[in-house]
């Protein structure tokens, strides 16, 4: 296949619960949906209850720092990069640090008999003799 070809087939349609979860009711319609699907293995009720974890942490959050939670979610995942502001809020919001100078600096130490055998008793045995 050429690169005109793949460039023309159809791309997969990007689902997320997100964008259609706003309120309260909504998550509950959704419980309740999933309650009534599930097939007996419990994943749509794994996954109806992250999402609306989710929207509710979003919601929470976004009410926190004084945006919508539509405008945090586009940040989050990366679609809207118009609003840089948000990030520093978010991470203050969740209590970290935006300041690289506050970190320390990883320091290896590297002992320099590390790579030596000279203190590793398997090393120094006889090799086991595994044919008897």
């Amino acid at each position: 296949m050429t690169d005109e070809e793949i460039a023309a087939l159809p791309r997969p349609i990007s689902f997320d619960l997100q964008n259609f979860l706003h309120s309260d009711e909504d998550c509950l319609m959704m419980w309740n949906a999933a309650l009534k699907y599930d097939c007996g293995n419990r994943k749509l009720l794994y996954s109806t209850l992250s999402e609306i974890a989710r929207f509710r942490f979003l919601r929470d959050l976004a009410q926190q720092i004084g945006v919508s939670k539509e405008d945090l979610y586009s940040v989050l995942t990366g679609r809207d990069k118009q609003k840089p502001e948000l990030i520093p809020k978010v991470a203050e919001a969740l209590g970290l640090k935006m300041h690289y100078d506050d970190m320390p600096s990883p320091e290896l130490e590297l002992d320099e008999d590390w790579f030596s055998d000279d203190d590793d008793p398997v090393a120094d045995s006889d090799p086991i003799d595994t044919k008897q």
